[in-house]
């Protein structure tokens, strides 16, 4: 798509100067820059970002145009009930070219569907244009079973990702009987040095200063031995979503696309209640990722980065070059 700037006009005498003002925006065209997966650009649970580039310009297809409009994006789910908007913003103000972002939350995703996004500006409160976007595939989450009783859950992106790409997994546990707060516990966490490399690890305030022993590539073991000063027995008992760590991990530079399978593993070593009794010993722990269902280990899909396939291109100040696409 060609473009090209309307430029101020100046006026100049020996007492004054008068500036042309810009003209205002009439036309809008817009584009998903979503990620494809098999040929549609589609969002998950774990990527749930639309992300849309638009290009505003006038009749005569002038894109340095009066920048007072509003620019708004809305996504519409295939039932025509669910709706939401995002943010927008002119990235390339000569150009007339800016971005929206609108995040969808995990309803969009309790089953395989379809969504349309719109874009569509303003002035002085009245719409000017607007203009589709296209579609994006909305991909089901896979659904993980709560736990029953006392143990721990590690969470691990439910979709693609991206070879550099950092993400953290949670651990949060169920801390069993309502008579038992957990004041102690100890886990074991497992992983593929050859496609993850662990990058930092924080903890709950809720306890002591954990200990974190390194086991050699791949493993490491973390412990408490107490609730921190202050916190109450109440504050760790009774519950079933109990965040306890935060691990952020990398995937390899270096990593092909590819599905990797066993990448993550969690062992409960110890689970202790402020009678010092051991409820918990050695026991496997859940992984919610990809694959639904109650895991003991987590699967990781890598994807390659894909260039732009359907591209505006602009020519601005000093004859640079920008293109704004979908993302194949």
């Amino acid at each position: 798509m060609g473009a090209r700037s309307a430029h101020s006009t100046f006026v100049t005498s020996s007492a004054a100067y008068s500036i042309v003002a810009r003209p205002r925006a009439t036309l809008l065209s817009a584009v998903v820059r979503t990620p494809f997966v098999a040929g549609v650009p589609s969002v998950n649970a774990f990527r749930s970002k639309v992300v849309v580039a638009y290009q505003v310009r006038d009749a005569f297809g002038n894109t340095d145009v009066d920048k007072s409009l509003v620019v708004a994006a809305e996504v519409q789910h295939e039932d025509g009930v669910m709706t939401t908007t995002g943010s927008c913003s002119l990235k390339i103000t000569s150009g007339g070219i800016g971005e929206c972002e609108v995040y969808l939350s995990e309803a969009w995703f309790a089953s395989p569907g379809t969504a349309s996004v719109t874009v569509s500006f303003s002035y002085d409160g009245a719409e000017v244009a607007s203009s589709s976007a296209g579609t994006v595939g909305l991909q089901e989450a896979p659904l993980h079973p709560l736990l029953d009783g006392a143990g721990m859950v590690a969470t691990m992106p439910t979709g693609p990702v991206y070879a550099g790409e950092r993400f953290t997994v949670e651990v949060r546990a169920n801390t069993g009987a309502a008579a038992y707060a957990l004041a102690a516990w100890q886990l074991t966490l497992s992983y593929d040095a050859a496609v993850l490399g662990l990058q930092s690890s924080s903890f709950s305030s809720l306890y002591k200063e954990v200990t974190v022993n390194d086991q050699g590539a791949g493993e490491l073991v973390a412990n408490t031995a107490d609730l921190a000063p202050g916190v109450a027995a109440s504050d760790v008992q009774g519950k079933t979503d109990l965040l306890v760590a935060t691990f952020e991990f990398k995937v390899l530079d270096a990593l092909a696309a590819g599905t990797f399978d066993g990448v993550l593993s969690l062992r409960v070593d110890a689970m202790i209640n402020t009678g010092n009794f051991q409820y918990v010993d050695t026991q496997p722990g859940q992984i919610n990722g990809l694959r639904g269902g109650a895991q003991s280990s987590g699967q990781l899909q890598v994807s390659m980065r894909r260039a732009c396939s359907r591209c505006w291109r602009t020519l601005q100040p000093q004859s640079r070059p920008t293109q704004l696409c979908s993302m194949a």
